[in-house]
């Protein structure tokens, strides 16, 4: 019987080896899930502050609807 529960715990621990594996792997999927959501509002943040900042320098606070007037505005 001996034999047999070295065996059992052998096999266990290989089990659970892979559980612990996967768990870990979903982990890092889900850091590098939930850093790239914090980059990307970083950045949208960054538009947004543009945005206001160039329609303070104008004395605008519209945001521009077209490409051209976009260009007219950095050309100022």
């Amino acid at each position: 019987m001996k034999r047999r529960d070295h065996k059992r715990r052998g096999e266990r621990s290989q089990e659970e080896e892979e559980k612990a594996t996967k768990e870990e792997e979903r982990g890092a999927q889900k850091r590098t899930e939930e850093e790239k959501n914090t980059q990307d509002g970083d950045q949208r943040r960054r538009r947004t502050q543009r945005k206001s900042r160039a329609g303070r320098k104008c004395g605008e606070e519209e945001e521009l609807d077209t490409a051209e007037e976009q260009n007219t505005r950095k050309v100022r």
